[in-house]
């Protein structure tokens, strides 16, 4: 068949001799999954399923498919605490620094311009007739509140911003390799019973039955692509309204909380087996093999402009935490800024 001649192939290529220099080939034949409970859900459905059709529901199987529930139960308790979270943040955290960083703005604007429209949320905005010694018509809190918002410092903002789409961007990144490997590459075939094979004494995921791939499609992959986008936009959100530049910091660290959550209920929830066998389990990659080429060496860094565009786009064009914001602050606050934040 088909996968014995690659397992065939990769037994007796061995591995790259480090003493040849004239080959750039990069050769690779696995790779592990990592350790949390989107992988732990994952192995328990791969490697118990192959075990109970391939002993015709033996001994274990009982114990293999209480397995799998418990598996997909805590993986779903991941999702749904991150769904809590989000909901919760947006409720009681967002929408009232978001209201608050509307009202502060507005009586800036209404305040500094002579001239100004009304936002269909109802705070003004400032269209000419601008006057600077306005500001000190502003009480002392009102100059600290809109002199301390985000975007009355424009490059530590957007440097804060880049940082945590970084984060959700890697959980992006790590979510489409995993439909990439999973799902795209791997053979389809009929049975579990062959999906892995013990290849130089490694277990190797080899192929996947299509019900199996529809299952990881629909309850990890898909789930997982989707909270972290909604993530990444409450992220932004909650950090673009957040009036204070120590809370700036301190509000993007609370954020990967919500992501790493699937690796904080790993850690302290699996058992030692469990673990043991997920960091074990190994998925074919050997199509990843490849040649130097443009791609190979710097392909990657395209996440890195996609976060650029990202983060330019939502602070500039996308952010509807301050409709119609003007870039007006960061001149009015200078000397504000400068009294108070100076050595």
């Amino acid at each position: 068949s088909k996968l014995a001649y690659q397992a065939d192939q990769r037994l007796s290529h061995g591995r790259m001799d480090d003493d040849d220099e004239q080959s750039d080939q990069e050769e690779l034949f696995t790779d592990t999954f990592e350790p949390d409970t989107y992988s732990m859900a994952t192995m328990s459905i791969i490697r118990d399923m192959r075990r109970i059709e391939r002993d015709h529901f033996g001994k274990y199987s009982n114990l293999r498919m209480m397995r799998i529930v418990t598996s997909v139960s805590l993986l779903i308790m991941n999702m749904g605490i991150q769904i809590f979270l989000m909901i919760e943040i947006k409720i009681f955290v967002t929408a009232k620094a978001v209201h608050d960083i509307r009202h502060v703005y507005g009586e800036f604007e209404g305040t500094m311009y002579s001239e100004v429209y009304y936002t269909e949320h109802g705070f003004p905005r400032g269209i000419g007739g601008y006057n600077a010694s306005k500001f000190d018509e502003l009480s002392s809190e009102e100059q600290a509140h809109v002199c301390r918002i985000p975007f009355s410092q424009p490059a530590f903002f957007l440097v804060i911003l880049s940082i945590w789409t970084l984060t959700v961007v890697g959980e992006i990144k790590a979510t489409w390799l995993f439909f990439y490997r999973l799902i795209h590459k791997l053979p389809t075939i009929p049975t579990m019973e062959f999906s892995m094979q013990k290849i130089e004494g490694q277990e190797v995921v080899v192929g996947l039955s299509k019900g199996v791939k529809w299952i990881l499609l629909v309850m990890v992959i898909i789930p997982r692509f989707v909270l972290a986008f909604i993530l990444l936009w409450l992220g932004c959100r909650w950090l673009a309204a957040t009036e204070s530049f120590a809370n700036l910091l301190l509000n993007a660290v609370a954020l990967e909380f919500i992501l790493l959550m699937k690796d904080l209920l790993y850690h302290t929830l699996v058992p030692g087996r469990n673990k043991r066998e997920t960091e074990s389990t190994y998925v074919d990659i050997e199509h990843e093999s490849n040649t130097p080429t443009f791609l190979t060496f710097f392909g990657a860094f395209t996440w890195g402009f996609v976060v650029i565009i990202w983060v330019w786009s939502y602070v500039y064009h996308w952010q509807f935490v301050l409709p119609g914001y003007k870039f007006d602050v960061r001149e009015a606050c200078t000397a504000w800024i400068d009294k108070r934040y100076s050595l």
